[in-house]
């Protein structure tokens, strides 16, 4: 009985022991088992709208879909399809337009070896219609260095925005290219920071010397080689940058047809040295379609106690001015927009602090020959204001945007920001608003 015991204590041990052998065995060749190498070499795009598909290329990925995770700040993308050299997927909506990206395949070790303006990140954009989205300026300014003025706008398209603000000497052009992700100095301008930029990324800026020309991708050099023009405040030249017009604030134009020489085709400044009291006008804002269709508005000094808006602009050929009338304080024209060459929009602001204060938004449906008053407030200051046709339109006074969709006679909010609103333009589908320290874009279409 004693030996059956034994012999039964015997082939449990080397049970046993067999089967921890096996275990060690296995676990040796598991952990000697290298991790596969992957790469990724390139995107489709390096940035792009929630929803848009973007497809990751490299190397040895894999077949499996179920093997692999594509994140964005941790927020898992669709995946559309794979290979072992493509992986297809659809951009989620994200809360940060530079998510931090990443890809995660079963037994892969992966290298991203992709260059780009983010760090190897995909860029997204927000892509939801009738809703205000926030992108941070993200070299331009921040909270501790907030944005100052912004003297003009101009919209090319949903990614291609230009603005003109304080600079170290004068004030800057800045651009992005890719939707308000990344942003450079394009040009420099002076302290009333005219600018205009045609679709190749090229055009002129009024600096205190003259008329620069800025070259393609944008450049901060000075050269003086348009106009010795030292007051310019409209500046256009069309796509070649042959045919174009220079607006000084004295109501001085001067005309190219080869954007080299100027000819002065129209002078009607009034102002008289020796008579101090006497009647003198300006124009500070301008607005633009084609080298046939421009238009400027400033003010005339009729005395020391009225100024009365008025419109400088190009009437089949012919440079006209006419006054806004009937006004009971004196006043100026803030901004003007015309959407086609016949319907436009201006804003009249009281120009004498001694004043009530007057907010008034005129239409004109005749190319600017007349003027009808849509909307007055006296209890709102509009910095800017931006139409994408004759009914829809948005307005920005303080931290706030109000918009209308009936043609500008009634005003309601529509969105608030935590700081003040400087500028709001409109092109391309596109509204974009520029904060202290943010962009804002609302998509129309």
């Amino acid at each position: 009985m004693k030996i059956i015991k034994q012999i039964i204590i015997l082939i449990l041990v080397l049970i046993i022991s067999s089967c921890s052998s096996d275990e060690e065995n296995s676990t040796t060749e598991e952990r000697q088992t290298p991790l596969e190498q992957a790469t990724i070499n390139s995107y489709s795009k390096n940035y792009g709208y929630s929803g848009e598909n973007i497809v990751i290329n490299g190397t040895n990925f894999t077949t499996n879909i179920n093997e692999v995770k594509v994140l964005f700040d941790d927020i898992e993308a669709e995946i559309n399809s794979i290979n072992n050299t493509e992986i297809n997927i659809k951009l989620p909506v994200v809360s940060n337009s530079i998510p931090v990206f990443k890809v995660e395949i079963d037994n892969r070790i992966i290298s991203n070896n992709v260059k780009n303006n983010y760090d190897r990140n995909i860029g997204v954009l927000a892509s939801s219609l009738n809703n205000w989205h926030i992108i941070e300026h993200n070299g331009i300014a921040n909270s501790s260095n907030p944005l100052g003025v912004v003297y003009k706008s101009q919209t090319l398209s949903k990614n291609e925005f230009y603005f003109s603000t304080n600079d170290c000497c004068g004030a800057g052009v800045y651009r992005t290219i890719d939707g308000g992700l990344t942003w450079s100095n394009w040009g420099r301008s002076d302290f009333n920071g005219s600018f205009y930029v045609t679709p190749n990324d090229e055009g002129w800026t009024q600096t205190t010397f003259g008329v620069n020309k800025v070259p393609i991708g944008g450049s901060i050099s000075i050269n003086f080689d348009v106009h010795n023009s030292t007051s310019t405040i409209g500046l256009y030249i069309d796509d070649d940058l042959t045919n174009g017009f220079l607006i000084s604030y004295q109501k001085v134009v001067y005309k190219t047809t080869d954007g080299v020489n100027f000819d002065e085709v129209y002078n009607n400044n009034p102002t008289s040295s020796e008579d101090p009291n006497g009647v003198s006008s300006q124009v500070r804002v301008f607005s633009e379609l084609d080298k046939n269709h421009i238009w400027a508005g400033g003010y005339t000094t009729v005395n020391q106690n009225l100024n009365v808006p008025l419109v400088l602009f190009l009437d089949n050929g012919t440079w006209t001015e006419v006054s806004i009338p009937n006004l009971e304080y004196s006043a100026r024209v803030m901004q003007i927009q015309f959407i086609d060459e016949n319907k436009g929009y201006l804003y009249v602001k009281n120009s004498r602090n001694d004043t009530p204060v007057l907010n008034y938004i005129y239409k004109s449906i005749d190319g600017g020959n007349s003027w009808n008053r849509i909307y007055n407030s006296n209890d709102l200051t509009i910095t800017s204001f931006a139409f994408k046709n004759e009914n829809l339109g948005w307005f920005c006074s303080e931290n706030k945007i109000y918009k209308t969709i009936d043609a500008g006679i009634n005003w309601t909010i529509d969105y608030t920001h935590n700081s003040d609103i400087k500028n709001i333009s409109y092109n391309d589908d596109t509204v974009w608003a520029i904060t202290e320290n943010e962009i804002l874009k609302y998509y129309t279409k």
